[in-house]
């Protein structure tokens, strides 16, 4: 019994968790969080806040558009903070050369990559958590539906996973913490906006139009479709163009689910190769290798004769 307690004891997701508890930044990050999160939907709340005060029954019925603001805010907050929590999870680990340590435990790498992913998820639920207030009064306007909150509750869930896991990889790849933070969001836009241009170069090489190709389409002729044509990969975009949907198409959902769900497993898998070939990195100057191939040219011009 004590082996399987010890099995499935997750130390080093405990001592990520007691570690982020110890640091005042931690609560300073959602104390932050928080203000913008509150401050924003207060500006964005505002004008029903005011129609309200003068009249109470002409804000009913407004939830589910100020649902899809608080949704937008969360998505932002996934893409911009998700990236920069979870980038340097193995890198401060090589950085500090405590990651070679790691693989002296009884922990696999396997278990190394699940617990740090876990220490990453949970306090981005907690931030996800902190609109919960916000959330209730939103719903309690009516006019939002219970399929249209958890198809929100699902995107923001696919987007925390895919941001964390993208981060992981990038992480196991990089040597420093710097290199896997430029890296992690220049490959999120690649993902997010590589397919529109893709498009856009096709049309004007060959002139079709991948909209009117959809449009022309009776079985696919909604702007969902055409979403998942420019960019599949953004779960805010899905979001957004359900808010003008009454009729939900569950087809581009199911799609834009089974994209990010594989793209989040091939991103763990290549984690899972990178943090054993690629965690003896020895450090390299950039700066001396250019002096370094530098006095390699001129020795070999001071070498020839004239």
């Amino acid at each position: 019994m004590k082996r399987l307690v010890n099995q499935f004891g997750l130390p080093l997701l405990a001592k990520e968790l007691i570690e982020q508890s110890a640091r005042k930044r931690t609560f300073v990050i959602r104390v932050v969080y928080a203000a913008l999160l509150f401050f924003a939907a207060f500006l964005m709340f505002y004008e029903e806040l005011r129609i309200g005060t003068a009249s109470p029954m002409a804000v009913l019925g407004k939830g589910r558009e100020l649902f899809a603001m608080l949704v937008a805010l969360q998505f932002t907050g996934v893409y911009f903070f998700m990236p920069a929590m979870t980038c340097g999870v193995l890198t401060q680990e090589k950085e500090r050369s405590s990651l070679q340590l790691l693989f002296l435990t009884r922990l696999g790498p396997w278990t190394i990559l699940f617990e740090k992913l876990a220490g990453r998820l949970i306090p981005m639920l907690f931030f996800l958590m902190l609109s919960l207030p916000l959330l209730a009064f939103a719903y309690t306007l009516g006019g939002l539906s219970l399929g249209y909150l958890l198809t929100g509750v699902w995107l923001l869930a696919l987007a925390v996973v895919q941001m964390a896991t993208l981060a992981l990889a990038c992480s196991a790849f990089f040597r420093t913490t710097v290199g896997a933070f430029i890296w992690t969001y220049l490959f999120s836009l690649m993902m997010f906006f590589a397919p529109s241009l893709f498009w856009l170069a096709v049309q004007s090489v060959t002139g079709f139009d991948v909209s009117q190709a959809i449009r022309s389409t009776s079985s696919m002729n909604f702007p969902n479709w055409e979403v998942m044509a420019y960019v599949p990969m953004f779960g805010l975009a899905h979001f957004m163009v359900e808010l003008r949907m009454r009729a939900g198409v569950i087809g581009p959902l199911a799609v834009h689910s089974l994209l990010v769900l594989v793209q989040s497993g091939l991103c763990l898998v290549l984690a899972r190769v990178f943090i054993v070939r690629r965690a003896f990195l020895t450090p390299r100057n950039v700066m001396l290798n250019v002096f370094q191939v530098l006095d390699r040219i001129f020795l070999r011009l001071n070498n020839n004769r004239l």
